[in-house]
């Protein structure tokens, strides 16, 4: 798939301990009027859902709590309803949705969020991040290669986003369902 897929399995170690949830991409994907990109899919359906540094909060699709088709639509509402202002995107007012607009897959605690976007030129995916005291910052690379970058601390999110994280990442695996538990974890110590 990519050598930064590898990477983030890597840095993130090993899938949830009570194992993939399903994940049916069908009513996410009708919904934006596009299929999502591969290397997204896999690490959500390895993760998700899930907090990863104590920031980034990834979803997933088959859940009933922290459900990925529910953020989105909401997300997309939230987009449409803003009056921006100044604020553009590509020479435009943001639109949210596929499959041309942007996709917002991430939140964060920071109110931060991470978009998936159709790159200009070629058939490929950008990752767009949007910090609330900012504006839009569009990323010339996959998923997986952005979520790398955050794990390294990298400004992924906007200029002067970066939190750089000594140690092994934090993750906190969150519950599927109602009455579930959260299960914390860290990943595999990182080389020095």
């Amino acid at each position: 798939m990519s050598e930064y897929l590898d990477r983030v399995f890597e840095a993130i170690g090993p899938g949830r301990p009570d194992g993939p949830a399903v994940a049916d991409w069908g009513p996410v994907e009708d919904l934006l009027g596009a299929g999502l990109p591969e290397d997204f899919k896999r690490i959500v359906e390895t993760y998700g859902p899930a907090m990863i540094n104590e920031h980034l909060m990834l979803f997933h699709p088959g859940t009933e709590l922290f459900n990925l088709k529910d953020h989105v639509s909401s997300r997309i509402g939230a987009l449409k309803a803003t009056d921006w202002g100044d604020i553009t995107f590509r020479g435009a007012v943001p639109a949210g949705g596929g499959p041309d607009g942007l996709i917002p897959v991430i939140g964060t605690d920071r109110r931060e969020s991470v978009f998936l976007v159709r790159a200009e030129a070629g058939g490929g995916w950008n990752v767009v991040g949007f910090a609330f005291d900012g504006g839009f910052t569009e990323f010339g690379m996959g998923f997986s290669e952005w979520l790398h970058r955050y794990l390294l601390g990298e400004d992924v999110l906007g200029p002067g986003t970066g939190m750089p994280r000594r140690g092994a990442v934090m993750i906190h695996h969150l519950p599927r369902a109602r009455g579930g538990g959260v299960v914390e974890r860290r990943g595999p110590a990182r080389a020095k």
